[in-house]
């Protein structure tokens, strides 16, 4: 789809994952809907970003997912001299409760 958005709204349902959106994606808002998955994962210190004192954890999905983001630390506005450590990841399965 060449944007890389959408690892945050189309998602295997582990805990680790994005959360996946309980509305469906519409062509008229499609950029505003993707751009609020990206924003709300990155958000959860338990699956997307966290910094702890100079070091920043983040979402293997970045890792494994390098060519579609591009230079991480541009894509996430971070310092070049940012140093990226990378989130364990729960391949447990969400719960609908």
């Amino acid at each position: 789809m060449d944007d890389p958005r959408i690892h945050f709204a189309i998602v295997c349902a582990s805990l680790s994952c994005p959360t996946l959106s309980d509305k469906p994606y519409y062509d008229k808002t499609i950029d505003m809907q993707l751009e609020e998955s990206k924003n709300n994962f990155l958000k959860n210190e338990t699956k997307g970003f966290v910094k702890k004192g100079n070091k920043i954890y983040i979402s293997k999905i970045f890792k494994w997912f390098q060519k579609d983001f591009g230079d991480i630390k541009k894509y996430l506005n971070l310092s070049e001299n940012s140093n990226i450590k990378y989130l364990s990841y729960d391949w447990s399965l969400n719960d609908y409760n």
